[in-house]
């Protein structure tokens, strides 16, 4: 199933607009964020909300909003499964 089929949960009742990232992008973009950052969203328990992507492929984990960053604990689980 395609991210592109689903819409954000903003989006829901209104015109679906797909979520601009395929999986693949999501994945590289957490390779390329710096770790100290995943390891400071990952610690801190406010402003926490859901990823949409990372719900539909992965099961339900949480990100920073604010540098939208996936927890550590997600990067090294991707990391692992793309070898």
């Amino acid at each position: 199933v395609s991210c592109e089929a689903y819409g954000t949960r903003a989006a829901r009742g209104k015109e679906k607009k797909p979520y601009p990232m395929h999986r693949e992008e999501v994945w590289k973009k957490m390779h390329t964020t710096n770790t100290k950052i995943g390891l400071e969203c990952a610690s801190s328990r406010k402003n926490k909300t859901k990823c949409p992507v990372l719900r539909l492929h992965m099961g339900t984990f949480s990100w920073c909003p604010k540098c939208y960053t996936c927890e550590l604990r997600i990067t090294e689980r991707v990391n692992n499964a793309s070898n």
